[in-house]
């Protein structure tokens, strides 16, 4: 969507007549402009599915228009400042590369996803038209638009970026279809590596306690690097959605649906379904994982231990 284009539809909001261009001159044109600059940081600040993503970066300088950080690696507390990442515990920019950061940017307007640019223009109309003296009934039309652009939003996130981050950590517990024992061997200059895909190692050999940190194992006992081939126990992560068990994707769809809704949604009715909706589809799941386990994971006794931990499920714990 175009500027003008969303000048225009704040414009006939309020009952005003579009325009052919933009010009600065104008000062309703300026009160409108502004206040699409004001939406439209004030709603991205959510972090949203076009405007974050998972990088390795090289150093503490951050791609232009980086706005947050935050490491998949929860010890660790970065915040943005003039374009530098900087260690909030010590307040000095951080050194080194940083692997697995959740970025989030701030997209020009023009830029945005169709739906999402929707929204911010009817967040628009109603903060202008508010402002504007409008009458009660546009007014609450207006709020009735934006809670219907804020659901379908909503359901966009869910679909491209909530359901991947609720998928990896559900399947970081171990499943049926996830677990496996793996002979791992390759070992560079800097120890034995772990593959980017295994969410969980530990080795077979219970007198050996090993540890995953940054694509290496340690030693829990010396603190080194582990440098020789072992056999493990991996969890590894199946990016694709759609090869998932049915019963698995149901899961993951209901954690990811009751996790955006708590953020998003005020409606305990609409939350306490969603709990419910999830619940059933956690048991289903178990149910599979019971069934399957028996054949893919209780061989290995280092498995069946770990099953019994895996469901807790209240909040942000399912």
């Amino acid at each position: 969507m175009t500027l003008l284009e969303a000048l225009n539809a704040v414009l006939r909001s309020v009952g005003e007549s579009p325009v052919q261009n933009i010009t600065t001159n104008h000062p309703e044109q300026r009160a409108i402009l502004a206040e699409l600059e004001n939406q439209n940081k004030r709603r991205q600040s959510r972090g949203w599915w076009f405007n974050q993503y998972i990088a390795d970066l090289p150093s503490a300088t951050l791609p232009v228009g980086t706005v947050a950080v935050r490491p998949e690696n929860l010890s660790l507390d970065y915040y943005v400042q003039n374009g530098q990442m900087y260690n909030r515990r010590t307040g000095s920019p951080v050194t080194g590369a940083t692997p697995d950061v959740e970025v989030q940017r701030l997209v020009d307007f023009t830029d945005l996803p169709s739906e999402f640019a929707d929204y911010v223009v009817v967040a628009t109309s109603l903060a202008y038209g508010t402002n504007f003296d409008e009458d009660e009934l546009h007014l609450q039309a207006l709020q009735a638009q934006l809670q219907d652009a804020e659901v379908l939003v909503h359901r966009m996130h869910i679909r491209h970026y909530v359901l991947h981050r609720v998928n990896k950590r559900l399947q970081g517990r171990g499943w049926w279809f996830n677990t496996f024992i793996r002979h791992l061997s390759t070992v560079d200059a800097q120890g034995l590596v772990i593959p980017k895909s295994y969410l969980f190692v530990r080795p077979t050999r219970r007198d050996l306690d090993y540890f995953p940190r940054n694509g290496r194992l340690i030693d829990r006992h010396t603190g080194l690097t582990v440098t020789h081939a072992i056999d493990a126990e991996v969890r590894e992560f199946i990016d694709d959605y759609n090869e998932l068990p049915q019963s698995f994707q149901d899961y993951v769809a209901a954690v990811a649906e009751l996790e955006r809704a708590q953020d998003f949604l005020p409606s305990s009715s609409s939350i306490q379904r969603l709990e419910d909706n999830m619940e059933r589809a956690r048991q289903n799941a178990q149910q599979d994982h019971i069934k399957y386990a028996r054949v893919n994971l209780f061989a290995t006794p280092s498995t069946g231990s770990s099953i019994s931990r895996a469901w807790g499920y209240r909040y942000r714990n399912y």
